[in-house]
C-alpha cells in the first residue's frame, strides 16, 4: 500500500460492555435531542405557513379590491403653468 501499511485480511474490534452500553447511552441521547428540535422546527414550519396562507389571502383581498386610480390632474397643471407665468411676468416688469 502508498502509506507503508500491509493489507489486512481481516480485522476483528472488540470493546467492552460498558463501553458498548455507554455509546448506545450516548446515541439515545443524541436521538432525543434531534428529536425535540424535529418537534421544533416543526412547530416552526407550522407557524410559518400559516402565516404564509393569511398573507397570500390578505394578497387576493388586495388585489380584488379596486382602487380608484389618481390619475395625472391636467387642469391643475394647466393652472400651476399659467400661475408661474403670470409671476414671471409680473417679476420681470417690477424690475
Amino acid at each position: 500500500k502508498p502509506d507503508g501499511y500491509y493489507p489486512i485480511a481481516s480485522e476483528v474490534k472488540t470493546i467492552s460492555k460498558t463501553e458498548y452500553d455507554r455509546t448506545i447511552k450516548e446515541y439515545e441521547k443524541t436521538i432525543q435531542e434531534l428529536n425535540k428540535e424535529l418537534e421544533v422546527a416543526e412547530s416552526k414550519a407550522t407557524t410559518l405557513e400559516q402565516a404564509v396562507e393569511k398573507i397570500t389571502e390578505e394578497n387576493t383581498d388586495l388585489k380584488n379590491k379596486t382602487t380608484p386610480t389618481t390619475g395625472f390632474n391636467f387642469k391643475l397643471f394647466l393652472a400651476g403653468v399659467l400661475t408661474g407665468i403670470v409671476l414671471i411676468i409680473f417679476v420681470k416688469f417690477r424690475l
